[in-house]
Formats: C-alpha cells, sequence, structure tokens
C-alpha cells in the first residue's frame, strides 16, 4: 500500500460559499405534490431541453427520478443544478453521481456560512499539533522527520522523496493543494411537520497524496436533528501518462451511523489519479426550531502512517466529533437558518 511517486504529502482545504442563480419562471398553479405538505404551495414550469421541470414557489425544484436524472445531458443538468441554486463553479466540481442524485431527489441549496477550524497534525509520538501560521515551518520539520522515520522503519522505500507542505489558517482563500473540502445542504420539504435536508461533505485529492492508506471523512449534527439515512459515494478518475483522461472506477464506501453523526472509509490505494467523493445524511429537524441556527460538522481524517489506520476512534456529540490517535484532520463546520423561506 506504499506507493513510489512524488506527491505532495499534506493536502489544502478550500470549501465554497454558496450562490443562487435567479430563472425566470413562466407558468404558476396550486399543488400538494410534495411529501404532505400542510398547505397548498404554487409552483412555475421551466422548459430545459425536453424537459418540463416543475419549481415550487419555495425555490424546490421537484425531484427528475433516477432513471430520467441519468438519462439527461450534461448541459441540461447544469441547466437545472443552476435553478436549484448551484453555482457554475460549484458544479463543475461536483462528481456526476452527486449530480445525477441531486437531480433525482430534488430540492434547492441551502446558503451558508463556512466556518474553517486549524488543521492537526498528530506526530509518531501521538503529539498533536495545531497548525497555524506561526508554527507551521515547525510542524512541518517534525512531519518531514515522521516521513524519515517511516523511511527507516521500512513502511516506506528510500527513493521517495515526501514534499511537505503546510495549510495556511485562511484556508478558504486557497485554490491550490492537493485536497478540498466543502459542506452542500440541500432542502426537500416539509414531512410529518419536520423540515428534511441531505447534508452533504464532499471531499477532492487532486493527486493521491504520497503516503496513502484509509482515511475517513466524517460528519455531525444537532441534538434536534434526525438522519433518517446515509450513504456515501466514492470515485477515482485516471490519466494516463501524457494526461489523457482514461476512465473512472466507482466504489461504494463502507459507512457507520451514530445518533449524532456518521462516517465514511475511503481507501485511496485503489489507483493514482483524481480521488473524489462525499458523504451524505438525510435529515429532519422538527418545525419548532425554524429560524434558529442549524449547523452540521465536518472532518476528514487522512491516515500517512499504517500506525493511524486502525489506531485511531472518532467518537459523537451533538455538532462536535472527537477524533483520537489520527494521523492529518481536516475540519470545517456549515451554518444555515432552519426553515428560511429559499
Amino acid at each position: 500500500m506504499i506507493p513510489f511517486l512524488k506527491k505532495k504529502f499534506i493536502a489544502i482545504l478550500v470549501a465554497t460559499v454558496t450562490l443562487t442563480s435567479l430563472i425566470p419562471f413562466t407558468v404558476s398553479a396550486a399543488s400538494k405534490d410534495f411529501k404532505e405538505i400542510e398547505e397548498e404551495v404554487s409552483f412555475d414550469m421551466v422548459k430545459v431541453g425536453d424537459l418540463d421541470v416543475t419549481v415550487y414557489e419555495d425555490g424546490r425544484v421537484k425531484g427528475l427520478g433516477k432513471s430520467k436524472s441519468q438519462r439527461i445531458s450534461k448541459n441540461e443538468r447544469k441547466k437545472i443544478l443552476k435553478i436549484m441554486g448551484f453555482s457554475e463553479k460549484e458544479i463543475d466540481t461536483l462528481p456526476e453521481e452527486m449530480q445525477e442524485e441531486l437531480l433525482a431527489e430534488g430540492g434547492v441549496k441551502v446558503d451558508s456560512e463556512v466556518e474553517y477550524e486549524p488543521t492537526i497534525y498528530t506526530d509518531l509520538d501521538g503529539v498533536q499539533h495545531v497548525v497555524n501560521e506561526k508554527n507551521k515551518e515547525k510542524i512541518k520539520k517534525i512531519a518531514k522527520k515522521d516521513f524519515e522515520k517511516l523511511q527507516e522503519m521500512g513502511l516506506v522505500n528510500e527513493d521517495v522523496t515526501g514534499d511537505v507542505t503546510i495549510a495556511g489558517t485562511e484556508i478558504g482563500d486557497y485554490e491550490d493543494g492537493d485536497f478540498r473540502g466543502w459542506g452542500y445542504i440541500i432542502y426537500h420539504g416539509i414531512e410529518d411537520s419536520e423540515y428534511e435536508y441531505s447534508y452533504y461533505t464532499k471531499f477532492e485529492w487532486s493527486s493521491r497524496p504520497t503516503l496513502y492508506f484509509t482515511d475517513r471523512v466524517a460528519h455531525a449534527w444537532q441534538y434536534h436533528t434526525t438522519s433518517i439515512r446515509t450513504s456515501a459515494d466514492y470515485d477515482v478518475t485516471y490519466f494516463s501518462s501524457s494526461g489523457r483522461k482514461l476512465g473512472s472506477i466507482d466504489y461504494d464506501p463502507d459507512t457507520e451511523q451514530d445518533v449524532y453523526g456518521s462516517l465514511a472509509e475511503i481507501d485511496i490505494d485503489y489507483h493514482e489519479g483524481i480521488h473524489d467523493g462525499y458523504l451524505k445524511d438525510k435529515v429532519r429537524i422538527p418545525k419548532s426550531h425554524k429560524g434558529e441556527t442549524g449547523t452540521f460538522v465536518s472532518r476528514y481524517v487522512h491516515s500517512s502512517a499504517p500506525k493511524y489506520v486502525d489506531g485511531f476512534s472518532i467518537g459523537y456529540g451533538p455538532i462536535s466529533i472527537t477524533i483520537k490517535g489520527a494521523n492529518w484532520v481536516y475540519p470545517w463546520r456549515n451554518k444555515f437558518t432552519i426553515g428560511k423561506d429559499y
């Protein structure tokens, strides 16, 4: 599981802030089409290619269903995702499977505020280091020494040279680096006096890091929030030596769910190339919390040594994730207004 290619050793995390697209609608009527909504909701019909797309007055797009979402063209898919509130830049970062899922289920993307937390590095002696602008050069040296120790232990080929870089504190301003992470919130409507949302924690490696084993992606929610389904997807896009795209491989990661959170295991040993995927929970929040601040936190845990693959634990509390014994932890959180009129 040890690579022999020169790649960046650590990644830089970037999260995106949501944007909305305004689309003119043409037809209006009344409907109770979505999940036993308690009051009548107006909707408009928007023509996208040969499709008649239903858009409710609260901004939600009616789901197309799985078979139809897989048949439409990329251009049609992009137009509908824009109606759902995604910017073109955001759409370009979404895996194809995630785009199809979003269109199949429908909804509207919720504006959210992203808060970044410091990267944490745990060295081979088990000491945790919180990365900031003042100490990042020092931690870079520690990580480099750990890398050399792994070579001495025979866990990394001596010919491998690890380029160790440290993410800055203003993570959201970075566009380069091997790792990026996003949080997305999709509003689906009301059922049984509860708001229904989907929480997505999405990640992407632009290239496989020098050291790779089994990573974890996790997120957690508030005490009043209940998950009704957890799912995850992970894809690897691979290229020829000249950089020509050859194809992609789709994997279904193992997932675990707790009362306040869930996780997926990501084994980035599969292939060199672009690695991206997401963890998703469909959740419900009682309408009594309308107007309050909704929050979910995300963590990506990268293992750069074998001792961290099975040697760390993840515990959940309301909007908190406790990680012990991990190697690199990239944390962020998304905040939004519950029940906001979109």
